[in-house]
Order: structure tokens, then C-alpha cells, then sequence
């Protein structure tokens, strides 16, 4: 198994990577706004959807990445859903979010997280990501990828269900989601189809 420094590192790498662009886009919207006498709409424009994507990111991260503490609240599936929705907003990725579920444990609520990255992974040219609603009690999660060339290699299916370690940062999220599966009791079991992943924690 990979190092624990190393996963974390490698997590790190993955916020990161993340991270930079909407940040980077922020300072470049600064720079244009200095260099003019007055501050345009449009360069205004793009340091506030940058920002807004940046915050976005943040929020995600902290839930699908951050620690679980014993005293973490729940969170209920309408507020998880705000912020999948704010962070997949800005991507190629529509995001079909249930109307009704069930509050969810952090330790859940983290997992769906990462089952929604990890769906996305199997559609990296963008493609409808549909979540079913939760359920606490039985545990159950499921997650539907879909669109041209949906599918997950045999290697990024053996790290969703911790049979082998992440080898890049961007593949961090697929064992990370095996880990907080098992720690949560769970199993993670993924069916594919021509265009279509499903991925399921029960």
C-alpha cells in the first residue's frame, strides 16, 4: 500500500492541482484591473466567477478531503447537494441532484463526495452525473456516470475498491473513497455499461 506521507501528498497535490486556476485567474483580473484607469465589467467578471469557483472548490474539498472530527455534524442531502452542485457548476459535468434524501453522517457525506469525483473521472470529457438519494439506515450510495466514452480502466476500478494503491494525484480520490468506504463498513461495487458507470457504496 502507498505510504501514508505519500497519500497525503499526493492528496495535496490533487487540491492543488484543483485550485490553481481559479486562484490563478483571480490574480490575473487583478493585474488587468491595475493596468487600466478605470475597472472594466469584464475584468471585473472574471475575478468574481474565479472567486466563486475558487470558494466552490473549497467547500468540496474540505467535506470530500478534510478530517471527519466525532463532533461533525450531518449534513442534510439539499445542503451536500448546494455544494456539489456550486462546485460542478463551472465544469462539463451536469449534475442531476435527488430532491429528497437523508441527512447524512460527515463519514457518508464525505463518500458521496468522493463517489461523485470518482464518477467524474470515468466521464473526463464531461457527461451526467446522477445521484441517487441516500439512505442512512441501511447505508446505501449510488452514482451514475454517464456519457461518451464513460468507463473507468481495470486499474482505477481496483483503486475504487482497495485492491491497489493511487499511483498519481489524480487518481488520490479513487483510493481515498475505498479507505472511507471500509471505514464506514461499506463496500464499493462499480457496474459498467457501453456509456454508463454506476458506482454503489452499500
Amino acid at each position: 500500500m502507498t505510504d501514508d506521507l505519500d497519500f497525503a501528498a499526493m492528496l495535496c497535490s490533487r487540491l492543488c492541482h484543483d485550485l490553481i486556476s481559479p486562484v490563478g485567474a483571480v490574480g490575473n483580473g487583478v493585474e488587468l484591473l491595475r493596468a487600466m484607469p478605470e475597472g472594466g465589467r469584464e475584468e471585473i467578471g472574471l475575478i468574481e466567477d474565479s472567486a466563486k469557483a475558487a470558494q466552490a472548490a473549497l467547500a468540496f474539498f474540505r467535506i470530500g478531503f478534510g478530517m471527519v472530527g466525532a463532533d461533525a455534524r450531518a449534513l442534510s442531502s439539499r445542503e451536500l447537494g448546494g455544494v456539489a452542485a456550486a462546485y460542478f457548476g463551472p465544469s462539463r459535468h451536469r449534475l442531476a441532484w435527488p430532491v429528497e434524501g437523508a441527512d447524512l453522517p460527515r463519514g457518508l457525506a464525505k463518500l458521496m463526495l468522493l463517489m461523485l469525483l470518482s464518477a467524474a473521472t470515468a466521464t473526463p470529457i464531461g457527461g451526467a452525473l446522477t445521484v441517487a438519494p441516500p439512505r442512512d439506515d441501511p447505508p446505501r450510495l449510488s452514482v451514475r456516470a454517464s456519457g461518451r466514452k464513460a468507463g473507468l480502466s481495470a486499474e482505477h476500478v481496483a483503486m475504487a475498491q482497495g485492491a491497489a494503491p493511487a499511483t498519481a494525484p489524480r487518481e488520490a480520490h479513487l483510493a481515498l473513497m475505498a479507505q472511507v468506504a471500509a471505514r464506514a463498513g461499506l463496500s464499493v461495487e462499480i457496474a459498467q455499461s457501453e456509456e454508463a458507470v454506476e458506482i454503489v457504496a452499500s
